[in-house]
């Protein structure tokens, strides 16, 4: 795998920066290898922080065939359990603080704040040579359907998202998105590809401290979900004023057009390269960019698709909106819901039908028009509502979710609509501010007898 094989010209390039440590590639690169005996294919769980040993970790994994499993550090206890029972890993790292209860696995090896525990009896079950990741579909439910993504998926992503960002080994990125995201994680990749710098810190935009890191550390990318750049957009702040800012990045779903707009223009009145992106973790993560220099001309496009892949339209109605069909050799080998899927060969055979319905112009650019599937995002993360409408009908009756990008709405029969939103926010760890919970008088049913969700989404998002 390209982006970790040693290059002994690069590798002494400086990889990792904190307020109070710098690690240089050679020095993650041996730290990790130091972690894993054995070359065997092996599951990693790995609980996912904005850390140094959680990237350590990861580099190592991949470094000596073992295959990451990324969860969010911040899962519940029994969410994270879930994962457990249907993987089964051999390796599971995680924190002191993680209350894991782990019966059947020994304390194996450590790092500052990590520790690595191996299962005491070897699963056995066989694993693709080809698999080099699981990342979860569903950001924040615990669902453990997993995208499997090869180590080409990686590679072939990678490339062609450093050629297009004009990516090199003196850019400087900054941890705003999390590792066990698959867009956060494709900014770890491009540093590792470029041998650039990649700043960890647990700063947000929200924190006054965030504009003094971007000139302490001269950090050069930055990269947002929509809720980044709506907190952004509220900040009195003259781009100008950070000369070694030149890319920023937006993607992880739908943001209005209106705000695209303006950050096009301060961007680029501050000499800053902004770029619009659409992709999915099935294509490890990107399909399409809007570069700079398009983003008046082509305003409300996700752009062109990557170099290395191409896209089509299936389905496509009187108005030219079909659904989009994603080619490449990034696209994901498939799903697996457990371990006994692992073995699994390429499914998807290069070809991903993204479930979102689009547009393209007849410069190839496209414009997303509407999604097929029952899913938002929240914060950049997918939230499977037909997951959180299942998990309330086991506690509530005749309960319906609905949503879109920033906002679930739980539609109830029942007088509990705010015991129904209180479930929503401390089961899955949304902000209320994202939930909406409504009392209607009945469900209503389409000419099969089943949920109306189209009449349902007209009438309350």
């Amino acid at each position: 795998m390209k982006l970790f094989e040693q290059n002994s010209c690069l590798d002494k390039n400086i990889f990792l920066r904190t307020e109070s440590q710098t690690l240089t590639y050679e020095q993650v690169f041996s730290t990790g290898d130091a972690i894993f005996d054995g070359p065997e294919k092996k599951i990693i769980l790995i609980l996912c922080e904005k850390s140094v040993d959680t990237i350590i970790a990861y580099v190592g994994a991949i470094r000596n065939n073992k295959v990451p499993l990324l969860i969010d550090a911040n899962f519940k206890v029994d969410l994270i359990n879930g994962f457990i029972d249907k993987y089964h890993p051999d390796f599971i790292a995680c924190t002191d603080d993680s209350n894991l209860i782990l019966d059947g696995y020994s304390p194996f090896k450590s790092l500052a704040s990590l520790r690595i525990f191996k299962k005491n009896a070897p699963s056995g079950y066989e694993i693709s040579n080809d698999l080099a990741l699981l990342v979860p579909t569903s950001g924040s439910t615990g669902d453990p359907k997993c995208v499997r993504i090869s180590y080409r998926n990686i590679d072939s992503c990678t490339q062609a998202i450093c050629e297009y960002l004009k990516f090199s080994q003196h850019r400087v990125c900054l941890s705003i998105l999390p590792i066990h995201y698959s867009y956060g994680l494709s900014v770890l990749h491009n540093c590792i590809y470029e041998r650039a710098s990649y700043v960890v810190s647990d700063v947000n935009v929200l924190d006054k401290v965030f504009w003094s890191i971007l000139t302490d550390f001269s950090i050069t990318d930055l990269s947002g979900v929509p809720f980044t750049f709506k907190v952004l957009k509220r900040a009195v702040v003259d781009y100008k004023d950070f000369p070694n800012l030149q890319c920023v990045t937006q993607a992880g779903g739908y943001m209005p057009e209106a705000d695209t707009k303006f950050f096009q223009e301060r961007f680029a009145d501050a000499g800053i390269s902004y770029f619009s992106m659409y992709g999915q973790t099935e294509a490890s993560p990107r399909i399409s960019y809007l570069a700079p220099e398009y983003a008046f001309s082509k305003h409300g496009s996700v752009g062109v698709p990557l170099s290395c892949g191409k896209v089509s339209l299936l389905g496509t109605d009187a108005d030219g909106v079909g659904e989009l069909c994603y080619e490449g050799p990034n696209v994901a080998l498939g799903y697996a819901e457990g371990y006994q899927d692992l073995a699994r060969g390429d499914e998807f055979k290069g070809i991903l039908k993204t479930g979102d319905l689009a547009k393209i112009d007849e410069d190839g650019f496209i414009r997303i028009m509407g999604r097929l599937k029952r899913f938002i995002k929240l914060a950049g993360i997918s939230v499977n509502l037909d997951r959180i409408e299942k998990d309330l009908n086991g506690r509530f009756n005749s309960v319906v979710v609905i949503g879109k990008d920033e906002k679930i709405i739980a539609l109830t029969e029942g007088d509990n609509s705010a015991e129904i939103k209180s479930f929503i926010a401390s089961t899955y760890g949304f902000n209320k501010a994202n939930i909406k919970s409504q009392q209607i008088s009945s469900v209503p049913l389409n000419a099969s007898g089943k949920t109306d969700y189209k009449q349902l989404t007209q009438d309350f998002c």
